[in-house]
């Protein structure tokens, strides 16, 4: 067998303890992947429990010589005692940083007691034999379910391009069958989400404040057009009512910005960078208490600067984030934005930015820099003075490189199939292929119309949209579109209802919907989610009125005794009385209309007889 096919094992001491085959290796990545999922519920459980953080930061946790958790101070003074590279526990040992209870720690990515390598320094797992050991512990602390697929080892041997998420998809089905709801557990997947935030984020609005500028949310419409979707000329006037053009991004190009720079970072920084976000929220932060007590900090440093400038107050989004600050004193109401310093402050650092023309505009534009570039190069220093104040403090804002990865980025493209697909990608279309995309062996650019610049779509953004079938069928759908998304189905689940009082309302659906696959179609059935939650007769009332007959009404328009056999109506008339509407001496103007039985008069027989036929009522 090949040198490729061996994994070589070693000791603490670095000596050669043995080799294996990838077969029995692969039970080593089995007990990583173990270990590995279940770290954050040991961290909330930590969180919350004092006594259980001092016994897995002791000198051993179960059979092993090492501790699960480690305080980072603890490992970077090891680190600044030991000479060799090869012994320092911060570059081999630990790994991401954990806050518990306002202290650093570092989970050990060696736990077990042995090392394994693939012959390239690439370490990979734990000693087997403390496998059983760890779900012990799991299981004392209610933490493990013993069904988790994690410990199945048959995950491993699946096909990577199986267990891969497909790049575009769209969530398919009629009215209701919760397709939009949906995105949100995609999205979770594909964004790799904790356990914690997979239970707590239950809506697209949690979603994007949880992981900021990596989800984006869009609604197609008959007039959402390309300028929204991609880019645009936008007219805007100066303090002199000059009006100038220029050229701004939409939300695709936007997110596809922000995914294309975390993949840049990720490749570049090659030494400890900075959390800039948790820097900015910290510095925010310092800065609205200092203007509640009354207190005034000076933005303007700089000696050339002979006026002074203050921040005058800190503006907040409708969630409540920290969003801009805005400045006092000689130059009033100037805003600096937490966006451009989330993008310029670590190239500040790092010295990309050595002049405040080196501050360029958000969107393209004409200018060389940006219209607030000499303040925000103010905003830079003062916020480089916190960071080492804070530093001297104990409180420390750089990440090692081996904590920056690639970031997945969502866009969710709600009621895609309501736009003019070819108007709203145009040219992009061909580049949304997996194939296609940036790094990819087939990938493609294109020069943007307005902006002139080169465009590419990366290969870390996931595109997931909603399509309701009941505004258009698949078979419909515009052909470019079909071909470079996968389609799932979303049909209704009557188990996901519960029935309410003597009626069965999983029977109730099951039976309008069969009625309406026959005398329409399966695209037009009625969804599960109007009928979820209904716990009272009002509610199911409410839910007929004004949902479910509204739907029957459209899709069987003007053709009443369609509408009265789907809910058995024909001879009860419980929801639609028949009127015979005699107005003139001639017949042929005369006809028979149908109204609305008075809903309060509903009772629970009237929505049993939907699916009880004759001959079970007698």
């Amino acid at each position: 067998m090949g040198q490729s096919n061996v994994f070589y094992i070693y000791d603490d001491q670095g000596d050669l303890k043995e080799q294996k085959w990838i077969k029995e290796a692969i039970n080593y990545v089995q007990i990583n992947k173990l270990v590995k999922s279940y770290i954050p519920n040991i961290i909330e459980y930590c969180r919350s429990n004092s006594d259980e953080l001092k016994n897995l930061t002791a000198n051993k946790f179960g059979t092993t010589s090492y501790p699960l958790l480690k305080k980072v101070e603890e490992i970077q003074k090891h680190d600044e005692n030991i000479e060799v590279p090869a012994k320092k526990m911060h570059a081999n040992y630990y790994v991401k940083k954990y806050d518990i209870n306002g202290t650093l720690y570092r989970f050990h990515s060696q736990w077990g007691g042995h090392k394994i390598w693939d012959g390239s320094n690439s370490s990979i797992s734990l000693d087997e034999k403390h496998r059983n050991s760890f779900i012990d512990y799991l299981e004392e602390k209610n933490l493990f379910k013993r069904d988790d697929t994690v410990i199945n080892s048959d995950i491993i041997n699946n096909d990577k391009q199986d267990m891969k998420k497909p790049l575009n998809q769209i969530l398919y089905g009629p009215p209701g069958t919760g397709k939009t709801y949906s995105t949100v557990g995609k999205a979770l997947e594909i964004l790799e989400a904790t356990d914690e935030q997979k239970q707590r984020i239950k809506s697209i609005g949690q979603l994007k404040e949880e992981f900021k500028s990596q989800v984006e949310f869009v609604t197609f419409h008959q007039s959402f057009s390309y300028e929204d979707f991609v880019e645009g000329l936008k007219a805007e006037s100066d303090d002199e009512s000059k009006i100038s053009y220029d050229v701004k991004p939409g939300v695709f190009k936007e997110i596809c910005k922000n995914a294309k720079d975390n993949q840049n970072i990720s490749k570049t920084i090659q030494t400890d960078s900075i959390d800039v976000e948790l820097l900015t929220d910290d510095f925010f932060s310092y800065i609205e208490e200092k203007i509640e007590k009354g207190e005034k900090v000076i933005l303007t440093v700089a000696k050339e600067f002979k006026k002074k400038t203050y921040f005058g107050k800190v503006i907040k989004n409708s969630s409540g984030d920290l969003k801009s600050l805005q400045t006092s004193g000689s130059a009033k109401h100037q805003t600096l934005t937490k966006e451009i310093v989330l993008r310029d402050y670590q190239l500040f650092c790092d010295g990309s930015i050595e002049d405040y023309k080196d501050i360029k505009p958000k969107f393209e534009s004409r200018r060389n820099f940006h219209g607030n570039a000499l303040y925000y190069y103010q905003l830079f220093l003062v916020i480089q003075k916190f960071q080492e104040e804070q530093k001297q403090d104990g409180i420390n804002y750089l990440i090692s490189k081996e904590e920056k990865q690639n970031k997945n980025y969502v866009l969710i493209i709600d009621e895609i199939n309501r736009g003019n697909i070819s108007r709203i990608f145009g040219e992009l279309i061909t580049l949304i292929e997996p194939s296609k995309r940036a790094g990819e062996d087939e990938e493609i650019s294109v020069k943007l119309p307005y902006s002139k610049y080169p465009f590419s779509v990366p290969n870390n953004l996931y595109i997931i949209g909603t399509m309701n079938t009941a505004d258009r069928s698949l078979a419909l759908m515009d052909t470019a579109l079909r071909r470079r998304f996968e389609f799932v189905e979303m049909m209704p689940d009557t188990t996901l209802i519960e029935n309410y009082e003597g009626v069965d309302l999983q029977e109730l659906l099951k039976t309008i919907n069969q009625r309406i696959e026959v005398l329409y179609d399966r695209e037009h059935t009625i969804g599960h989610s109007f009928l979820m939650g209904v716990d009272s007769l009002d509610k199911l009332k409410g839910a007929f009125k004004n949902k479910i007959l509204p739907l029957l009404e459209e899709y069987f328009y003007d053709d009443w005794q369609k509408i009265r056999l789907v809910l058995n109506d024909d001879k009860a008339e419980k929801f639609y009385q028949k009127v015979e509407q005699n107005l003139f001496n001639d017949d042929e103007f005369n006809k028979t209309i149908y109204k609305r039985q008075n809903f309060d008069e509903l009772d629970t027989l009237a929505f049993m007889n939907i699916y009880q036929q004759d001959s079970d009522k007698s």
